[in-house]
């Protein structure tokens, strides 16, 4: 019944509710929510990214001793790729990747956690990803476990300092040039673009303010 209702077009706050009752303090239902939560995430189109990221927001925002662990499952952790063993020898341009994002409980399915469906999931629809980014940052705003675990994820490349740094240049050059695509008239999309700016400085600002290091260093090849 629950993973009918989950793939229905229900109402997400009603859904909501439902999940965080049943895991809250439930290592079981924690997983099995977030696995398929994993699952929902990879088969939806672009255009249905926002929607699911409201009840991912919802679901890591449940604050009990589980929720780091929903923090890792779900947004995932940074494994290098193979060949960054040979450091800077081992990738030809900065822009190469050297970092993926795996979660413990999607792999063997071949589910995709966030950090990596969003990196994916810019070379689409410009709207979709600035919705996406929308929600991304007001996750990171208003729940302190993912800002902690996120802010110091390394980058997927050596031309970035830290995994949310390709979002600001994204943002940058979505608000410099708007995109045609999708079905906002200019007007709606220029307001999504200004708050999805709003927010991102908003986030860069803390963390300038805490004067965190930058999180890649790099790995010099023989």
């Amino acid at each position: 019944l629950y993973v009918k209702f989950f793939k229905c077009g229900g109402r997400i706050e009603h859904l909501s509710k439902l999940v965080l009752q049943l895991s809250y303090g439930n290592k079981h239902f924690t997983k099995l929510s977030c696995n398929l939560m994993l699952s929902i995430i990879n088969e939806a189109q672009p255009s249905k990214m926002p929607q699911c990221l409201e009840l991912l927001k919802d679901m890591l925002s449940l604050s009990d001793a589980f929720q780091l662990q929903r923090c890792e499952w779900l947004l995932g952790y940074q494994q290098p790729i193979d060949r960054v063993q040979y450091g800077l020898a081992g990738i030809t341009e900065l822009t190469d990747d050297v970092n993926i994002y795996f979660s413990p409980i999607g792999c063997y399915a071949r589910n995709d956690p966030l950090l990596q469906r969003l990196w994916r999931l810019k070379n689409g629809v410009e709207l979709y990803t600035m919705q996406s980014l929308k929600e991304i940052f007001l996750l990171l705003k208003n729940v302190t476990a993912a800002y902690n675990y996120v802010k110091m994820m390394p980058a997927p490349n050596y031309l970035l300092g830290r995994y949310t740094d390709w979002m600001a240049i994204y943002i940058n050059n979505a608000c410099a040039i708007p995109s045609t695509e999708g079905s906002y008239d200019r007007k709606e999309r220029e307001a999504l673009n200004f708050e999805v700016l709003l927010l991102a400085n908003e986030y860069r600002a803390k963390l300038i303010n805490e004067k965190l290091p930058i999180v890649h260093q790099y790995m010099i090849g023989t």
